[in-house]
């Protein structure tokens, strides 16, 4: 959340990444981001970075998927 607030739930990312559509994007097993959110993304260290600063790695699965939306 943008208060930093983080909650449990009870599904499956999975599910989540089922549920949620544009903007959010899965950029890896474990994570769902906000493209509005994003900074900027490093292509040579598949390093997503955030507005407010937070760092994510890319996976390799992931990446063509990433590099597609944010090439336009």
């Amino acid at each position: 959340f943008n208060s930093g607030k983080r909650e449990v739930m009870s599904y499956t990312i999975s599910r989540y990444d089922y549920l949620l559509s544009d903007p959010f994007i899965r950029i890896s097993r474990s994570c769902i981001v906000n493209k509005k959110f994003i900074k900027s993304i490093n292509p040579y260290d598949h390093l997503l970075t955030m507005k407010d600063g937070i760092e994510k790695q890319i996976s390799r699965r992931r990446w063509p998927i990433v590099s597609k939306l944010f090439a336009k």
